[in-house]
Parts: structure tokens; sequence; C-alpha cells
């Protein structure tokens, strides 16, 4: 990987006349290379740096397609008034991708992330950072370390500068009105996937493989970095950047991009931008439609910017009459390489010339709807966001033959979690189930049952063992695209997490109930019994729940006991024992029972605050401070069915300690926490109103409902994976998939159910 380092200098001083806040946005240089010189006050820029513009990515500004490390500089001068005020002060940094350190006059302010080896990106945290009252001077030096993992990179959006606490919270304009913050739509075929930014109205990606890692050391790659269309008319070149983005829509339940630009009173064009279903093929298919009396005067060019090589282009033109004109431009890479798949895209255009393809594209996701089940009571908004919801779980589905052939990703390209987890692919099989979509369920479940796992029976920390501790078969938290287990490290060792086995198993039992595939349990039925329940059982330890693990949020080790583990267990056992009955498995039906029974009284003991009657987050806390956790929901959701008073205690510990106390809408994951954490998480949000609907205060999962569908409907009917403390904006990854489409379609199915 070629590393780049950035930094800056600013080309003039801010005037001191700025007394209350300081932006330090402008004009900055930049360096290629990494030297911890670079953060001292007394280095000097020469003549190698390069001016650039920030907030802004490095990738349009000269380095494109440049990943790795980046330091940025910039020197200021603050006024007399503002050195004397004793009003603490924050450096506020904006957003940054995707790691950094910053350093104040060479003192490092702080850090957000985590650089290689142990990479962790905080892509969407607003750094913040509070200065010493000692380290601001009359001149200052500003500089930032940058890693950039992959894509854009750098500081890509501010504010920056300096500000009080008071001033962030007014820059920020808290904010709960649903609106749009996010421009980047995927399409996927489950072989390949595309990005259309409707600022820019280009295709900014195609990656050659939706998932991010093939193996441990193989990463998807982006294949170009810019696919934009070029319109002349006689002398006037049309700037497509420059029109508005909500003139990009989805057409709804489907992956096709559809933009219609105005361009001129006698010219119009059409774009469709997909990847196609209805060929089985690592192709991106773009069509432009001209059409209007200037089009025999007009010229169009797909234009394709940084283009790898091992890709192949086509490109025909069909003009059908002298007002009508349409090019189909096909993108393509195939593993075999560029003589495998220009074949297939000479074949693409013999056999879909012109518009056939979208008009294929378009029947073959009528067809695959038509079976689909769906509430009855749904709004006109609330249907359109449950079929683009259905869709993008289709989309985020791997197609690929081999061992990694059904795993459902968490999120679609641009949402750098597109990577099969355990847990967010247990939510989207639950919700094929639920409409009827049995086949993609069972390819999923099967994926798994597949899958290459059970590397971590044991493995030791600190002396201790934290493995499994029994041969097993789901993995401890995600796998890799080509089907292997995968789990992540850091200092504190890697993530073991036990709430998948019960999580399969639950959606196991719903796809059997649902689809009566008996035939496919029993094909399994010896690996699901000893190398997925048997595990559970394996399991529980002394408090009758189950041990110490990293848990929904990944807390690496030691973790704790978290009620969520413990809660899907439940369920898991007792879908075990009824799947064991199914294939006349009577002994293990019995022995499943009676540890769901265990694990549901050691739940009963150890996970309710006798004295507040309600759920705790984990067995290690004791007040609530400490124990709520969002997460938790699902007690009232999967197992408590005769205690509507703890249910409704516990729901009442999630508006007092989880509400977001600035927005007033949704959900935070706990009380206290990280930036991460401290984001409303529309997977509770969805989850919570679940349980809403369970108690029949439907009113109140309605508000949550709505306010997700809302957001989803001016962000492209997509779902995010959280929205901003302050503004509701999207952060996180979207389109989330398991935690977003998943949990929607779950939510409004609640609703129906419980009405």
């Amino acid at each position: 990987m070629k590393n780049w380092i950035y930094g800056v200098l600013l080309s003039g001083f801010f005037s001191a006349s700025l007394l209350a806040q300081l932006p330090i946005e402008g004009n900055w240089l930049v360096h290629t290379g990494d030297d911890a010189a670079w953060a001292s006050p007394a280095y000097s820029a020469d003549t190698t740096w390069t001016s650039v513009k920030v907030p802004a990515n490095w990738e349009s500004q000269g380095f494109t397609g440049y990943d790795g490390f980046a330091w940025y500089r910039i020197t200021f001068i603050v006024s007399d008034q503002l050195l004397r005020s004793d009003t603490p002060r924050y450096l506020v940094a904006g957003f940054i991708d995707d790691v950094d350190q910053v350093f104040l006059n060479g003192a490092l302010m702080g850090q957000t992330g985590k650089f290689p080896p142990e990479y962790t990106t905080e892509y969407s945290a607003l750094r913040k950072y509070k200065i010493p009252p000692e380290s601001l001077r009359k001149k200052n030096v500003l500089a930032i370390r940058v890693y950039d993992d992959g894509g854009p990179g750098g500081i890509y959006r501010g504010p920056v500068g300096l500000y009080t606490e008071k001033e962030i919270e007014n820059l920020y304009q808290v904010t709960s009105t649903p609106h749009r913050s996010f421009y980047q739509l995927p399409s996927s075929n489950g072989l390949i996937a595309a990005v259309y930014d409707t600022r820019e109205h280009a295709i900014t990606q195609v990656l050659n493989h939706i998932y991010a890692q093939y193996d441990e050391n193989t990463a998807s790659v982006n294949l170009l970095e810019n696919a934009a269309y070029k319109v002349r008319l006689d002398t006037t070149q049309y700037n497509l950047a420059a029109f508005a983005e909500d003139i990009t829509e989805y057409e709804v339940g489907t992956g096709i991009i559809r933009t219609s630009f105005d361009l001129d009173p006698v010219l119009t064009l059409k774009t469709y931008q997909f990847a196609p279903f209805a060929s089985n093929e690592r192709v991106i298919v773009s069509i432009a439609e001209l059409t209007g009396a200037g089009v025999k005067d007009a010229s169009l060019e797909f234009h394709v910017k940084q283009m790898d090589p091992s890709v192949i282009h086509l490109s025909q033109t069909y003009d059908y009459s002298d007002d009508r004109s349409v090019q189909v431009n096909l993108t393509g890479w195939h593993p075999r390489g560029k003589n495998a798949i220009m074949q297939k895209m000479q074949q693409f255009l013999v056999d879909f010339p012109g518009m056939t393809s979208l008009y294929n594209e378009r029947e073959y996701w009528n067809d695959w709807h038509a079976g689909e089940t769906l509430p009855d009571k749904l709004s006109a908004d609330e249907r359109n966001l449950a079929l683009q919801s259905t869709a993008m779980m289709k989309m985020a589905q791997v197609r690929e033959q081999g061992k990694g052939y059904g795993q459902i990703l968490a999120s679609l390209p641009p949402g750098n979690w597109n990577i099969a987890w355990v847990r967010d692919m247990a939510y989207a099989v639950e919700a094929f189930i639920r409409t009827g979509h049995y086949q993609e369920a069972r390819d999923a479940l099967a994926f798994q049952l597949r899958a290459d796992a059970g590397d971590y029976k044991h493995f030791l920390w600190q002396g201790k063992d934290f493995g499994v501790q029994h041969p097993y078969q789901i993995s401890v938290c995600r796998y890799y695209g080509n089907g292997t287990e995968w789990s992540d490290h850091n200092q504190d060792g890697p993530n073991i997490e036990l709430d998948g086995f019960g999580l399969f198993l639950r959606t196991l039992e719903s796809y059997m109930n649902a689809s009566e595939d008996v035939p496919f349990i029993r094909e399994y039925w010896e690996l699901i019994s000893q190398r997925i329940a048997d595990p559970l059982v394996a399991n529980i330890d002394g408090y009758g729940i189950i041990r110490q693990d990293s848990g929904p949020w990944e807390r690496h080790l030691p973790g704790k006991h978290f009620t969520y583990t413990s809660v899907a267990a439940i369920r898991g056992m007792d879908a075990a024992a009824n799947l064991a009955l199914a294939v006349n498995d009577n002994e293990n039906a019995g022995r499943y029972l009676a540890a769901a029974n265990q694990i549901s009284q050691g739940f009963r003991l150890y996970l309710i605050d006798s004295k507040k009657n309600a759920v705790k987050g984990n067995l290690d806390a004791a007040t609530p401070e400490n124990y709520v956790d969002g997460a938790a929901v699902e007690a009232v959701n999967w197992i408590i069915e005769d205690d509507n008073v703890r249910s409704r205690n516990t729901m009442h510990l999630f508006n007092t300690y989880l509400k977001m106390e600035k927005t007033k809408r949704g959900y935070k994951r706990i009380p206290t926490g990280d930036w991460y954490d401290r984001q409303e998480w529309v997977v509770l949000d969805l989850r919570i109103a679940s349980a809403w609907f369970k108690l029949g205060e439907k009113y109140r999962g309605n508000e949550l409902i709505q306010w997700v569908t809302r957001q989803s409907e001016l962000n492209y009917h997509m779902i995010a994976e959280l929205y901003d403390e302050y503004t509701t904006d999207y952060r996180g990854s979207t389109p989330m998939i398991g935690f977003g489409a998943g949990a929607y379609l779950l939510a409004l199915g609640d609703r129906d159910k419980f009405e």
C-alpha cells in the first residue's frame, strides 16, 4: 500500500477581530510522506508542499486514488481577547476519513480511531479536542496526521476551528426534522456493486465484489473512480453536477437508479444505472436516453476516469429517430481476466440491445416481488420503504458460487460494513422469512451451515481461555467473502460473541415453521445439534446464563455477561428443542428444553434488577447508569410473555437513560460511552418500536416508525445505521441491511401482529 502524507500551511492569517470563535478553514498546504517532525511548530514548509482546500477530500484536489497516511499543517493567529478568556475552548477538526492525531504547537491534543496495524476507522466522528490553556498562543501551528484506508480521504467536512461547547452546539443547529443528508446510492446484483453519487451525478465506485474482503489478505478492489455523462448541444456544454440531487431516485423496489435532467427546452436526458440481476455477470449497466428536438445536434459521451486496467468498458449507441437516442454503457470485470468478461459483455449487447436490459431488469424485480408478503395496513410511504428494503436485502446477498454464496452483508457500499455479521444476518433472514422470500432465507442459513468456522475453540488471553470450548459451526463474529470465519482483533484480543448461536437457531426454526422445509433441517441436523446447539449448552456458567462474551456491542475481551446473549440463547435452545422434535430426536429435544429452562431461571435470578423489576443489560454492573443497554429490548420482544409490568419498567429505563437528549427522538445504545455509543441507533428505534407494539402502545411504536420512514424517504429509501446526536444527519454505514431494512420490515410486521 502506498503511504501518502498531507500537510498544510495557511497562506494568510485570520483576522485578530475573531473573538468568540475562530474558524480555521480555507487554503492549507499538503505534502506526501510520514515525518513526525511535521508536528513541530519549528518545522518550515518548503516548495514541495501543495495548496489544498480544507475541508475537502484530497481525491478531489489532485491526489486521486491515494490511500494511507497523511498530514495537514496550518498556522493561525488568535486575538489577545481570546487568549485572555477563561472560557474552555475546543479544537474542532471536522470529520476525517479515517483516523487522526491532532497536534497544536507540537502538543498532542488527541486521537480518534486507530492507526495500523490495529486499524479502526472513525470516519463518521466529529473531531473535538479540549485545548489546555497553556497550549494556545498568539501564533499557533496546527498539524494533523491522517490515515485513510480506502476511498476518499482527509478532512472531508467541517467545521474546523476553535469553539466553545455552546458554539459547537450552535454550529450543529440541533434539529429533529427529517431531512436529506446522504447522497450515495448503491446498486448490486450480488456479484458486483456500483455507487452513484447524486451530487456529482456520477458513478464514483465500482467494486469487483460486493463484500469488503475475500480473505484475510485480499480486499475487494474499487475498479474506477468516476464515470459520468457529458452532454453538449451546439456550443453549450452541460454541467450535470450542477443539477439538484433530488432529480435522482430508485425505481422503488429495485436496484435501478434513475435520473432525469431537463437540459434545454429541446433536450432531456434520462439515465439509468444498475447491476443487472437479469444477467448473472459482474457488469454495471449505464443507459442514457436523449429525447427532444435537439437530439440531432447533441453529442453524448460517457466519461470514465481512473479505470482499473483489469476492467472492460463497452459502449453502443442506438438512434431510434431524429428526436430519440439511447446509449448503453457496460463496465465489467471477471476474475479470469479481460477475455472472459469481454465475450460476455459483447453477448450482453446482442441479447439486450438498447433499452431491453432495462425492461428485463424491471421485469425481474416485478417477478421477484410478486410473491412477497407485506402487512396490509401500510401507508404509501411505508409500502415504498418496505419494497425498497426487501430489494436492499436482495442486493446485499452474495451470489458468487462457492462457500460464500448466500451470505448477507450488514451494509452495501458505500457503507463500510459490507461484511457478513452473524447478528445482522439473523435479522435480515427473519425479515426474508416474514416477507415470504424463503429461498433467500434458506440460502443464508445454508451458507452458515457450510462456512468454515471453529478457529476460536480455544483462545488464551491474559492466562485465561476465552474460546468457545467446544467444536462449533457459527462464526464468533463475522465472515470473509470466501465463507471463512473472521473476527477483528485489537489490543484486547478478538471479538468472541456467543449470541450468534442462539440467533441462528431462532431463525432456523422460523424458516422451518414458515416454509415447512423439514428435509433441510434433517439434512443438517447432526451439524446443527453438535456444533450449534451443543456449544451453547457448553457455555452455560455457574450463574445459569451464558458466560462472559464480547456481546452485541463487540467489547472484545474479557467482555461481560450480556443479557442479549442469554436472551438469544433462551430462544435458541427453545428453537433447538422444537427442531429436534421435528426430526424425531426426542432425547436432544428434552436436553435442549432443559437448557432453555436453566438459562431462563438464571435470567430471572441475575439479569433482573429486583428493586426496579426491570431487565438489566448485563450481570456485571449494579446501577442503571452502567447496566441499561438498548439491546436488552429483545428480552421484551422474545421471552417475557407474562409480565407486562417488568416489560414496561424496562422500557421506562430506556426512556430515562437512552432517549436522545438533544433531538428527543430515538435511542442511543448505552447511557455512557464513546462517539459511536452516543449516536441514535436506528436498529434500536425499530426494535423498541416492536416492543411498544407488543405492549399495546401503538402510538409510541408508530412515532418511531414514522420518524424512520420519513428520514429514509428523504434519503432515497435507504435506512441508516445511526442518526447524528445533534443534527440527525445520517452517520455510520448506509444502507444498513439486517439492522436497517430487516429491522424495519420486522417492526411493520409486529405492528400488524399485535394490532
